[in-house]
């Protein structure tokens, strides 16, 4: 299973084209990018530590970029370079960033056989993320969940990783990301076959429980070749299929159509092979030497494997211990007892190695589970806080109703996408006398229940009139704005919407209130509303409303100096 570096690293506009070089010829954009960062820091990375503000950000931004081409290679230099990148980034200020170096630091040290570093990485990877927003974060914590899920299937622990990968099969089909979902896809049915197949003395699954794994795989794969044939079409970083060949060739290997599979598989082999994949092409000649294997062409399986090993010795004790238990069991199978004793004597090197790591890393698996959880309740708290936080700046706390600042954004938008708009003044009348009559408490209450008439007195979007992104505001004491686009609408049709809105003010019922009387006041409570409608399209500057505002000002003026309790306009 292999990880991915994610999503790819935005660079200044400089040295941007660079990113296509990456995912198409990672050998030379790696020689370019050697040119670039020694200009910038000196062939020994002398003058890393001088780097301030934005020069920091622009080196590290070149260095990941470089470590995500090394990535490909298994090139083991891109430990050093997230690690310099990780030197120069603040995870506070610079959270989306510091995130993705600590994923593509978290991959490095897996090769390099730290499992403890790769879970850490990770899990200060999605707490750095907390505090990023957007798409490219959302993207970055599916892609570190599936790399969460490729730890725990290299520990060996292919029934943890499935759990992790169902979410993450949710968050790529969400996403959108084709590339991405024939990745996990791929990780998900490499997990199922573990379990169908049994490696490493673990007896394979029977029963229900295998028919229905293998029900899954099946639906995986198909969808894993959808996803590729959408990447490929959408010209995706790296998109050749090799992904879902490679699912396609386990698939039918596990159906027993073995012909079909072997097809499968040598098309993944070479798929992989034009890309320089280290890592994945060793896997997917193993699979390749195993469906051989099935077959009984054994002479061809064991050439495969030895050329396995020489990828694979130098790549960690993981895939060590798959490619080198797999040609003892070969060479056992053509009977060269002593060949297979050799590979034998290797692949206990390689378990005694991985279970040493396996043991000493157990806890921090644990550990990184309940943190990973931990992380997504505190993201989640924190969205909620943020959301609220952000509402409350935008709404009035007395009425409810959305407030100035939030009519202001709306004004910018509809400046950006050039409404035309119908704004409507809409002003209690007397309301000050109301406040002196009654008091101030009586008057917030009038307050809160006529905003609530004018908002149930909204047209809805999608109803009978066309009113599309009608809003209603409160831009002070006893003055409300209401603002919707009037395309399709004539002049009297607007006319219509504001007055139904102004005369659900006078409708109001106040008889339940008791209200103290002041100055000898004598009567029953009642309010009505003047307003006054303008139309026009904002204009993006500083006061975007500022000349329809100032239209409809004047119409109320108007409606007030003719006696008030009218709407004057447009």
């Amino acid at each position: 299973m292999p990880s991915e570096p994610g999503t790819a690293v935005p660079l200044p506009d400089d040295v941007g084209d660079l990113v296509a070089l990456v995912d198409t010829d990672p050998v030379r954009a790696v020689a370019e990018l050697d040119v670039v960062l020694t200009e910038a820091v000196g062939p020994d990375r002398d003058r890393l530590d001088g780097l301030e503000g934005e020069e920091r950000t622009r080196v590290a931004h070149l260095l990941l970029l470089r470590a995500r081409a090394g990535h490909f290679r298994r090139d083991l230099a891109a430990h050093e370079d997230t690690a310099a990148a990780l030197q120069l980034l603040d995870a506070e200020e610079e959270p989306l960033l510091a995130a993705q170096a600590l994923n593509m630091h978290a991959i490095s040290s897996g090769y390099l056989g730290d499992l403890h570093a790769q879970l850490r990485c990770l899990d200060r990877g999605l707490e750095a993320l907390l505090r990023a927003e957007g798409p490219e974060a959302t993207r970055l914590r599916s892609v570190m969940r599936h790399n969460l899920a490729v730890a725990l299937y290299d520990l060996g622990d292919a029934r943890g990783a499935l759990g992790l990968l169902a979410d993450a099969r949710r968050e790529a089909r969400v996403l959108g990301h084709p590339r991405q979902q024939e990745w996990v896809l791929m990780s998900s049915v490499a997990a199922a076959s573990f379990l169908l197949r049994g490696y490493e003395g673990q007896a394979p699954l029977q029963g229900e429980e295998r028919e229905r794994l293998l029900a899954d795989i099946g639906r995986w794969t198909e969808e894993a070749a959808v996803a590729a044939d959408r990447a490929v079409q959408v010209g995706e970083g790296l998109a050749n299929r090799r992904g879902a060949s490679w699912c396609l060739a386990r698939h039918a290997q596990l159906t027993g159509d073995l012909e079909t599979a072997l097809a499968h598989a040598r098309a993944a082999v070479s798929l992989v092979g034009t890309l320089g994949e280290v890592d994945v092409l060793a896997r997917a000649r193993a699979l390749l030497a195993e469906i051989l294997m099935d077959l009984g062409r054994l002479d061809e399986a064991e050439s495969i494997l030895v050329e396995a090993t020489e990828a694979t010795d130098r790549l960690g004790s993981v895939t060590s211990v798959m490619v080198w238990h797999m040609l003892a069991v070969c060479r056992e199978r053509r009977g060269d007892l002593r060949g297979a004793l050799a590979a034998m004597r290797r692949y206990v090197t390689a378990v005694t190695a991985s279970r040493d790591m396996q043991v000493h890393n157990t806890a921090s698996v644990n550990a990184a589970r309940l943190r990973r959880e931990e992380v997504e309740r505190e993201r989640d708290t924190w969205r909620r806080t943020s959301e609220h936080e952000r509402r409350a700046a935008r709404v009035d706390p007395l009425t409810g109703i959305e407030n100035r600042r939030a009519f202001t954004d709306a004004m910018v938008e509809h400046a950006q996408a050039g409404t035309r708009l119908a704004l409507a003044i809409i002003d209690l009348d007397h309301f000050k006398s109301v406040n002196d009559r009654f008091g101030h408490v009586v008057g917030d209450e009038v307050l809160v229940r006529v905003g609530a008439a004018m908002t149930a007195a909204l047209p809805a979007p999608r109803g009978a009139t066309p009113t599309p992104g009608i809003g209603l505001y409160r831009v002070g004491g006893e003055e409300f704005v209401l603002a919707f686009a009037v395309e399709g609408l004539d002049d009297p049709a607007v006319a219509a919407v504001v007055e139904r809105v102004r005369t659900s003010v006078s409708a109001v019922d106040f008889s339940d209130i008791g209200v103290p009387v002041r100055d000898e006041y004598s009567g029953d409570l009642a309010v009505t509303a003047s307003a006054g409608v303008a139309i026009g399209v904002p204009v993006d500057a500083a006061s975007p409303a500022g000349d329809l505002l100032r239209a409809a000002d004047r119409q109320l003026y108007t409606a007030k100096h003719k006696g008030r309790d009218r709407l004057v306009g447009p």
